[in-house]
């Protein structure tokens, strides 16, 4: 027997409420509600439940209509999300620097093809803490729902069709969540891609499934819960609160998930849906303000992870912010709510006018606003010219250099002369590209450049490397000989081991393949110069000094810059220290460390004279690299000083006169 009239449940409502509580609460601090991120799958479980029990009520009655039910979905979803993806967009054009600008813009675009989850499957793990500084990334739980309206009354009108049994119709449903948590836990314990099983609509349809089949059978059934009793209500309803808390407070990133740990969550909201409006916890789920946060869930999610992600995009976070996050939130979730849902809800239009109106149109005004901010770079046309050279500050890597570009054709300095010279590493030894070549333009000398990234500079091949490293090491190998001068520069913390007397299986592997190099370039003659590393930054402190300097596009940047000191990284001067500890012995080979050297140029780090003097918390950008050589070169002295004796002459210099 089929019941007549879908009712409201309060207690739905309620389990909503804990739901996007247990989100907000996990996406604020993970330590407050370590198993947070399981209020999606409780969400999941929710809608399937309401969508499978309004589609299978109106299939019965003959009055199910794909039209009707995709248009009230877009008039359900749309307006709201549309409202936070056009407000994100503003904020972001104001605070965002231009390649965090592209990539939002990305972002927007897979939101307009309903994509979202397949975008950061391919960008983005889920628990990484960058990613809390993306404010569109929770709408992948979105995409996989919308997916979910597309695909699931499509089977259901299969089902009708065929006229099968309502136990077929459960055997089917049922298959399909056994195979969506199993399939998942296989692939995760078999290291299959973690963030592509995290993000997609199979591993979560079963979660969908789950709220489905229970729905279903309430339609089908619908004595059943009328018949149950009250023991056995309450006890189910106590069960499925238990169960819900052990994920909230016993799951955590380290979980593997979704798979079957997912069933816990899951199981625990069908338990609390299935044991009826009466039973004690949902009674409780039912009180007033439960409901109410229940009501503007969807508007409270939607806005809670931009509202924190630009939060923390500005500075580092603590509590009087959280809050302020928490009361902007709610407030923005209620007008959402009341002035947004509610409205377009009640609207009636045909499915053509709602396609044109609520996907249509905005998506088309979206879409263009996509393509001008990614075509831009990232539209830098948006800052003041008071910021400086924006250019330098935030471009690619050394985009006028070599840099994991080429290996035979790369010269530096002055390239009418012959290179007697050799720069080659990793990226560390690529940041001191600019550096070289103004000091080889000054003083008439050429160098041959080759840097890769994680590339250590020595012949032998490592597991781990990459092709071009590996094409680069052999190019090393084949023409170190047509040198007099090897300059190498690497990460150098990538391989010694610091605060201990022993070394490691990375160092030992290290040291002996430096070791053959060395080796084979004395025995050539050729003299080495080792750079030292440079000072180094936290990243996150580093990001953020940027971001203060560009603050809402340059209007609040000022003299102020230069009172932001940043701790430089203690480690890197120890590793400076080991790197003099272990050459020191090797009379042919020289420490260069021009910046230590350079106290003035220092003392102003992580800025200089007209921006940042660091492209991230660790490699100098190409206008620091260029303005440390100036500095050198303004003091020739200091200069002759600090490279070897014959350096020069080796290298071929022609003159030594200033550069100005």
């Amino acid at each position: 027997m089929i019941s007549s009239k879908l009712q409201y449940r309060p207690s739905i409502d309620g389990l909503r409420a804990l739901a996007v509580i247990a989100v907000f609460l996990f996406h604020i601090d993970h330590r407050l509600m370590p198993g947070g991120f399981v209020g999606v799958d409780i969400f999941l479980v929710i809608s399937g439940y309401l969508i499978s029990s309004i589609i299978y009520h109106d299939l019965n009655l003959q009055k199910f209509s794909l039209r009707n039910f995709y248009g009230k979905r877009l008039r359900r979803i749309q307006p709201a999300l549309w409202t936070v993806v056009v407000s994100s967009f503003v904020v972001a054009l104001i605070l965002f620097l231009p390649s965090d600008l592209r990539f939002f813009a990305n972002s927007v675009r897979s939101v307009l093809s309903f994509t979202t989850n397949f975008f950061f499957a391919r960008e983005v793990d889920y628990f990484n803490p960058v990613s809390e500084e993306y404010p569109l990334l929770h709408i992948w739980s979105l995409a996989v729902e919308e997916q979910f309206y597309f695909l699931w009354p499509l089977l259901f009108i299969f089902l009708f069709r065929l006229k099968l049994k309502f136990r077929f119709h459960v055997a089917l449903i049922g298959a399909i969540i056994l195979a969506s948590f199993l399939i998942p836990e296989i692939l995760l314990r078999q290291g299959f891609n973690q963030k592509l099983i995290y993000y997609m609509l199979p591993s979560r349809m079963g979660e969908l499934a789950l709220g489905g089949i229970l729905g279903i059978w309430h339609q089908e059934k619908p004595s059943w819960l009328k018949h149950q009793s009250h023991c056995s209500s309450h006890l189910l309803s106590l069960l499925g609160i238990v169960l819900i808390f052990v994920s909230l407070f016993a799951f955590n990133q380290r979980t593997l998930f979704p798979g079957l740990a997912a069933l816990v969550p899951c199981l625990g909201a069908v338990a609390l849906i299935g044991s009826g409006p009466d039973s004690w916890i949902n009674r409780i789920l039912s009180f007033r303000w439960f409901v109410f946060i229940g009501t503007i869930s969807y508007s409270l999610y939607l806005w809670h992870y931009p509202v924190l992600a630009f939060l923390r995009y500005v500075d580092q976070t603590g509590v009087p912010q959280f809050l302020a996050a928490i009361g902007i939130t709610f407030l923005l979730a209620t007008w959402s709510k009341f002035k947004i849902e509610d409205k377009y809800k009640r609207v009636s239009l045909s499915f053509a006018k709602s396609i044109v109106s609520f996907w249509l149109k905005p998506a088309a005004l979206l879409l263009i606003a996509v393509v001008i901010t990614y075509d831009s770079r990232g539209l830098p046309q948006r800052y003041f010219a008071s910021v400086g050279d924006i250019g330098n500050d935030l471009d690619q890597f050394y985009k006028s250099y070599c840099h994991q570009q080429t290996l035979a054709s790369c010269v530096i300095g002055d390239k009418q002369q012959k290179p007697q010279t050799l720069l080659i590493g990793d990226s560390h030894a690529g940041h001191f590209m600019p550096f070289w070549d103004l000091v080889g333009q000054a003083h008439s000398f050429s160098l041959h450049a080759i840097s890769g990234s994680s590339c250590a500079p020595v012949f032998e091949i490592f597991e781990k490397d990459t092709d071009f490293c590996r094409q680069q090491k052999t190019w090393f190998r084949n023409h170190y000989q047509e040198f007099k001068v090897v300059i190498l520069g690497a990460r150098w913390e990538s391989f010694f081991t610091i605060n201990s007397d022993s070394k490691n299986e990375t160092e030992e592997t290290f040291l002996k393949a430096l070791e053959q190099t060395l080796s084979a370039l004395r025995q050539e003659k050729i003299q080495v110069i080792v750079m030292a590393q440079v000072p180094g930054f936290q990243d996150r402190e580093y990001e953020f000094a940027l971001r203060k300097k560009y603050f809402f596009l340059g209007l609040f940047t000022g003299s102020n810059e230069r009172e932001i000191r940043l701790p430089f990284n203690p480690k890197i001067d120890q590793v400076n220290a080991k790197l003099r500890s272990y050459f020191g012995t090797h009379s042919d080979i020289s420490i260069f460390d021009p910046v230590s050297k350079l106290q003035e140029f220092r003392n102003r780090l992580p800025y200089r004279e007209l921006g940042m003097a660091y492209k991230d918390g660790n490699h100098l950008n190409e206008g620091g690299s260029r303005e440390l050589a100036k500095a050198y070169l303004v003091d020739q002295k200091r200069l002759v000083l600090d490279l070897p004796e014959d350096f020069f002459r080796l290298s071929g210099a022609k003159a030594r006169g200033r550069f100005f």
